[in-house]
């Protein structure tokens, strides 16, 4: 039997934990590309909203991809113009929450 000292660092097989770690990153820095999202769900010990931080990796932005298309289609993030200078098509539009969460 093997065991595991490391912690699992992913949203493997979470796909809600991931939208709703979207949904938290967008809430405190609304404004960010699909790649920034990724990078800030994906950071070490938690999802923290520090654009930048860490550059995600193909399966990590995938799979962050598959969360914001899943939060446009259910009407909880909007997408909100293009970031200048950028051309890409997925990764960088801009997205931000669709109405202020409840509480605020």
């Amino acid at each position: 039997m093997i065991f595991r000292t490391y912690r699992r660092k992913g949203f493997s097989y979470r796909p809600r934990a991931l939208r709703r770690a979207v949904l938290s990153i967008l809430e405190s820095r609304p404004g960010l590309t699909t790649k920034e999202i990724a990078g800030c769900a994906y950071c070490f010990g938690g999802p923290i909203a520090r654009p930048g931080w860490r550059i995600p990796n193909e399966s990590e932005l995938q799979s962050t991809y598959r969360a914001v298309r899943h939060l446009l289609a259910t009407g909880k993030i909007k997408n909100d113009g293009r970031a200048r200078r950028m051309r890409a098509l997925r990764t960088h539009k801009i997205y931000m929450l669709a109405k202020p969460r409840a509480g605020q």
